[in-house]
């Protein structure tokens, strides 16, 4: 008796474990869109489009794959602020000795090297959306985790949608959060919305369907600053000495930023 209690006392131990750290499995829906994962993300995405202004760090995994058809990640690090409706600053650190930063006060639009030295820079008079809508359709640049930006958001997110779902709750970055996904012909996209009274996203993924390697694009987002009102200075480029000027390059040719 004494060797079945042990095995008994151990393969309980284990069961305890191995619940203890599995990931809850998805909550199955009666519907294909589940009207509450609408109504969350109607929630983040109204509360996001009423903010005047904010600073946001972002974290991003950027999925590629070798020519050997390896897959590998790309982390890029952000600051992002943003004043309604037409003013925007990215600064991005690479890691990898290739920082940029993102400049637009409204009519101007400037991208700017630290590495190099050196900055391009074109009149644009637009609100952010429209910036963003530019930058991608014409230059071939993409910032990880725009949609969340534009302030249609959710008629982006929606677009097309097929099913909708609340999979649970989880923390990220110290915050409860309602994880929601969504699918789309072509895409997938998931977000983490912090629950409470800010209705924040904390965490943000959107995944290529439309190819076998399923390459997603991953955003963390901490550090919000909802009270500091940036000043018309931090979205003016002004050019450092010895810097140098050139142009962009058409969309055939660009780099998108991400990449």
């Amino acid at each position: 008796m004494a060797m079945n209690w042990k095995i008994t006392t151990a393969a309980m131990l284990f069961a305890i474990i191995t619940a203890w750290f599995a990931v809850p499995n998805a909550q199955a829906q009666d519907t294909a869109v589940d009207p509450v994962a609408v109504q969350k993300l109607r929630q983040m995405t109204d509360y996001m489009r009423a903010l005047p202004y904010f600073r946001v760090r972002t974290e991003n995994t950027l999925e590629d794959t070798l020519n050997s058809g390896q897959r590998v990640d790309n982390d890029v690090t952000s600051i992002v602020t943003l004043r309604r409706p037409d003013k925007l600053r990215v600064a991005r650190v690479w890691g990898m000795s290739d920082d940029r930063e993102l400049f637009f006060n409204g009519t101007t639009f400037a991208l700017y090297s630290p590495t190099d030295n050196m900055y391009a820079r074109y009149d644009a008079k637009a609100t952010v959306g429209q910036l963003l809508d530019n930058l991608r359709m014409n230059l071939g640049v993409v910032m990880p985790g725009a949609d969340l930006v534009y302030p249609n958001a959710f008629d982006i997110i929606m677009s097309q949608v097929t099913s909708a779902t609340v999979v649970g709750q989880a923390v990220i970055e110290g915050a409860i959060c309602h994880h929601l996904a969504f699918s789309s012909p072509g895409a997938d996209a998931q977000v983490w919305v912090a629950d409470g009274e800010q209705p924040l996203p904390c965490k943000y993924v959107v995944t290529d369907t439309s190819t076998p390697e399923l390459i997603s694009t991953v955003s963390v987002l901490s550090e919000w600053d909802l009270v500091t009102v940036p000043p018309d200075s931090e979205f003016e480029f002004v050019p450092p000495t010895g810097a140098q000027a050139t142009i962009f390059l058409p969309r055939d040719n660009a780099e998108e930023a991400g990449r």
